[in-house]
């Protein structure tokens, strides 16, 4: 008796599990990328689809075509002035990066 109960409770969740997949699998709900500690280009990878995923950067102003800009230097300035902030932010998330790969490395 205990060993049919055990198989009903296993269809269900067999069931319950299946379904849940196809949600998922219709809808494009769940990826799944390559990831290896010990390569860069897995890490990065997986950073730049996660930057994607959060919308990151997608909150910063559009700029203005310069023709309905009234000074092209302002903003050829304030384009400048985004492009190294963004390179900044970049060039410390790889130090980030690589300093935890070291930490990791070190460990093993």
């Amino acid at each position: 008796m205990e060993n049919e109960s055990k198989e009903d409770d296993n269809d269900k969740h067999k069931l319950l599990t299946s379904s849940i997949a196809q949600l998922l699998k219709s809808y494009n709900m769940v990826s799944f990328l390559p990831y290896s500690k010990n390569d860069i280009d897995s890490v990065e990878m997986v950073l730049a689809h996660v930057d994607h995923a959060i919308q990151y950067g997608e909150d910063k102003e559009p700029l203005e075509p310069s023709k309905w800009n009234k000074d092209a230097d302002d903003q050829q300035e304030f384009s400048y002035n985004q492009q190294k902030e963004m390179l900044e932010t970049i060039q410390e998330t790889e130090q980030k990066v690589n300093q935890q790969y070291t930490d990791i490395t070190d460990i093993d």
